[in-house]
């Protein structure tokens, strides 16, 4: 879905990117984690 595609646009877009790496030298793991949260607020009311 595209922004341009919403019949209402939202009034506030906010983006939260976490990234997480660890290394284990003494077994040579490796791991990476990432999310990423994406919020669309509307306020319907009078205005």
């Amino acid at each position: 879905m595209q922004f341009q595609d919403l019949s209402a646009k939202p009034e506030q877009v906010s983006f939260e990117f976490g990234l997480k790496f660890t290394a284990d030298a003494l077994i040579a793991r490796t791991s990476l984690e990432s999310n990423i949260k994406v919020t669309l607020t509307w306020k319907f009311g009078a205005g």
